[in-house]
């Protein structure tokens, strides 16, 4: 079985400024709906879904902060990536 691709799913308390941050990273807006955005950068592809649509008691649903994950986005320059990141608007 081959795989044909990895797409990694965030739950987040504010979309905006989740798909911002992940913009900056050169990741682009696919598809959106209410409470889901689908980002994609090259061969990455990630959801971001808000955490209050979660159904209390799901396993993923934090009620008081989110919980931790680590993503590891690999570049080819990482000041250039930092430096970009981090420019003021």
């Amino acid at each position: 079985m081959d795989i044909t691709g990895v797409r990694w799913e965030i739950f987040v308390a504010d979309l905006a400024i989740t798909q911002q941050f992940y913009e900056r990273l050169g990741f682009k807006l696919q598809k959106e709906s209410p409470g889901y955005r689908y980002l994609v950068n090259g061969a990455c592809k990630m959801g971001v879904c808000l955490n209050e649509d979660l159904p209390t008691g799901h396993p993923l649903r934090r009620e008081t902060k989110p919980g931790g994950v680590e993503l590891v986005i690999e570049v080819e320059d990482i000041d250039q990536t930092l430096e970009m990141t981090f420019a003021a608007d």
